[in-house]
């Protein structure tokens, strides 16, 4: 299991997390394990200070599509609009 510090995707994505005192959070990346169908598959979640799972990703083929996802996420701001659905 690796865990990748925010700067690590590219200085300027960190900055939303930043910018709105979220300091403690982190992405965690993983490999999926097993002998499932998603085994192999990567994943990511997005934790707290205390380490509690606050959002969770789909599976990935491969990493770089699991680090682009989290680019996304990492792009939203609080002007992101909510919707109910």
């Amino acid at each position: 299991m690796a865990i990748l510090a925010l700067g690590f995707l590219s200085p300027m994505l960190a900055v939303p997390f930043l910018k709105y005192g979220a300091y403690g959070m982190y992405f965690e990346v993983y490999q999926q394990a097993g002998q499932s169908l998603l085994g192999g598959q990567w994943r990511w979640r997005l934790k707290a200070a205390n380490h509690q799972i606050i959002a969770q990703g789909e599976s990935y083929h491969n990493q770089q599509d699991c680090l682009a996802a989290i680019g996304l996420v990492m792009d939203t701001n609080r002007t992101t609009p909510v919707r109910q659905g």
